[in-house]
């Protein structure tokens, strides 16, 4: 059985330089700066930076680039064993849902949750989140986000400059 509930959201991508690939992407994807949302964050449980651009790739799917500006946390963990490359899918979810997705992630017994509930997502402040351990899910990390922001980084970027 499908999940109805879930939708593909984006592809996170892992790059040592952020923007010679979004130059590369944007090119291939025939978007311009405009329709891009470019911004850094601070991961505060782990101390560490990441500067992400975001480029929409159709259909409400984004491709979402990510170079760590430090060596702290996950992401540049990730990068420093594996070199550059897809580091996680995304799913977003009906917020009301998400605490049943994780009971079927658990049942279907093939991936691993890292977190016993859905988290917060303090550095963005944009709903809760789940994700899979990589080494369950064959090597790429599957987060699933909860409904109701989707990725509408046009929205972010016009509230920014507010």
């Amino acid at each position: 059985m499908t999940l109805p509930f879930l939708e593909f959201n984006h592809v996170c991508i892992l790059v040592k330089d952020v923007e010679k690939a979004a130059k590369a992407w944007m090119k291939f994807l025939r978007v311009t700066e405009e329709d891009c949302y470019d911004f850094e964050f601070d991961v505060t449980e782990e101390d560490a930076k990441l500067r992400t651009i975001n480029i929409p790739a159709g259909n409400g799917v984004w491709i979402q680039l990510v170079q760590p500006m430090d060596e702290k946390g996950g992401m540049a963990s990730f990068l420093a064993k594996r070199g550059e490359g897809v580091q996680h899918i995304c799913f977003t979810c009906p917020d009301s849902m998400m605490e049943e997705h994780d009971q079927r992630v658990r049942e279907a017994g093939q991936f691993k949750l890292l977190f016993p509930e859905p988290r917060e997502d303090k550095e963005m402040g944009m709903g809760r989140y789940q994700m899979t351990h990589p080494r369950t899910s064959n090597g790429v990390i599957i987060e699933t986000l909860s409904k109701g922001w989707d990725r509408d980084w046009r929205a972010l970027k016009a509230a920014k400059k507010k």
